[in-house]
């Protein structure tokens, strides 16, 4: 304990030196993060103090090997899975780091947080052992686990002290969890990233005077990935990993509410916007202060369950989690997401079995229409489909055969018209009421099914003449809401 506390106060001096000198320096250079809609601070702000964070906890353990106690005893016993570690970190360090100084396209980033994974592979960091000839597999689910926890994290550094604050109490937690378990190789690696936050922290409370920027986030999430790719390895009944993913409740929520929307809404995973979970709560009228107070005693609330849950067993450890999972879809529901509200009444509430049924309605609608070569028996389609969509009117003509059908009586204010001017002055009228949702909402598809179907080339052929048709004009669509 004592070369614990050893290493965690160098690592704490060095930051406490290098986070000024960071910000003094970037100031200097006018390397700054500057407002824009996406972000919450208004004024610009240096950014990249990883470097700071990361140079002291990169110092601090050179220097740790160098004292006579350690070489002794904790980095002769303890020290060589973080020796094995360090090529990996400095991977996933230079990547944030240039990214902060060239905004890298995501392929880029993604490759250098690959090769970081590699590293980490071969430094014994994986989330199990997999048998002779699955080592690919092994390395595979490794690799994303990294790369996602690296992500996770970063996507969180969008507002003042939240990325500082779910560092100290990421470090905490796995510190904490280490030192239970006595794993303290482990403890070993976070020991000094703690010390190395703490000066940061400070510089990064609101108002925020420095952000990690990529160059730390990217960086704390890949190492927090690691030890919790480490916990699961070493003790494979679940609990290690269990603590892992508690500790991270926040930034691994945010990177699926984030990928889940934009995936709802057509977007890339990797489009940028302003609806992040800190982003949400401020829109709900909470202050910077309000919105990192919530945030930390979530992410608290979850390392101490993290902790808390080694000693149980299975089905303590489930009657524990369980209800705080149950919190945090509470959590979610009150964000008042609309990609997540749609799509619970599209599934609990039915729309998507009646998308389906209108669509399937539809597609059988155009082939049979499109088969069909007798007037009269046309007709009869065009008649059963409209009760089938529910209008309340259908007026068609074509050519010398006519069909008028009135099913209810609806107030010209609860439906509109549809008007189809078809070629060779045919048409088609129906009316839809209002009540219905855009899921069983006929107007537009059943407009353009018709038009598809009695097109120029087909009327023709339908036409009950002998002489050949003139030139027609293509059908026309009339939306009339006022008749």
């Amino acid at each position: 304990m004592k070369s614990l506390f050893a290493v965690f106060w160098i690592s704490l001096t060095l930051s406490q030196f290098l986070v000024p000198l960071t910000r003094w320096l970037f100031l200097k250079l006018g390397k700054l993060d500057h407002p824009d809609p996406r972000k919450m601070h208004s004024v610009a702000v240096p950014r990249s103090g990883g470097l700071a964070v990361i140079s002291a906890y990169l110092i601090a353990i050179a220097i740790f090997t160098q004292l006579p106690a350690s070489g002794t005893y904790v980095f002769e016993r303890y020290g060589d899975f973080l020796l094995r570690l360090l090529p990996a970190i400095g991977m996933v360090f230079v990547t944030g780091f240039f990214d902060d100084w060239l905004d890298l396209l995501p392929k880029y980033k993604l490759t250098g947080q690959f090769l970081a994974s590699g590293f980490a592979y071969l430094a014994g960091v994986r989330l199990f052992d997999a048998p002779p000839g699955f080592e690919w597999f092994a390395f595979a689910t490794t690799s994303f686990w990294l790369i996602l926890c690296s992500n996770a994290f970063n996507l969180t550094d969008g507002t003042d002290g939240l990325a500082g604050t779910l560092g100290v109490v990421s470090c905490i937690g796995l510190i904490t969890v280490s030192l239970t378990l006595d794993f303290y190789s482990l403890a070993l690696v976070f020991t000094p990233l703690l010390g190395a936050i703490l000066p940061f922290l400070r510089a990064n409370w609101p108002p925020a005077k420095l952000f990690l920027g990529d160059t730390g986030s990217l960086t704390l999430g890949f190492l927090i990935g690691c030890g919790g790719a480490a916990l699961a390895r070493r003790f494979p009944a679940g609990e290690g990993l269990t603590a892992a993913i508690l500790i991270l409740t926040l930034p691994l929520m945010e990177v699926f509410l984030s990928s889940s929307r934009r995936l709802l809404r057509g977007k890339s995973i990797f489009a940028p916007d302003s609806f992040h979970i800190h982003h949400q709560l401020k829109r709900q009228g909470l202050p910077a202060s309000g919105v990192l107070w919530r945030l930390g005693a979530l992410s608290l609330a979850g390392t101490t369950i993290a902790i808390a849950q080694i000693w149980l067993r299975p089905w303590q450890r489930i009657c524990l989690i369980v209800p705080f999972l149950g919190y945090l879809a509470y959590q979610v529901s009150a964000l008042r997401y609309p990609e997540f509200k749609v799509l619970g009444e599209g599934v609990l509430g039915g729309r998507i079995r009646r998308w389906l049924r209108h669509q399937i309605l539809l597609r059988t609608m155009e082939d049979e229409l499109t088969s069909t070569t007798d007037l009269p028996s046309i007709l009869k389609l065009l008649d059963g489909y409209a009760e089938e969509f529910l209008l309340t009117e259908l007026h068609v003509n074509l050519f010398t055969h006519q069909l008028e059908q009135s099913r209810q009586q609806v107030s010209e204010e609860s439906s509109y018209a549809v008007r189809i001017d078809l070629p060779y002055e045919c048409w088609v009228n129906f009316r839809v009421p209002t009540s219905l949702r855009r899921t069983e909402n006929p107007a537009a598809d059943f407009a353009a099914v018709l038009i598809r179907v009695f097109n120029s080339q087909r009327l023709a052929r339908l036409r009950p003449v002998t002489e050949t048709p003139a030139l027609q004009p293509e059908a026309t669509l009339v939306w009339d809401r006022s008749a």
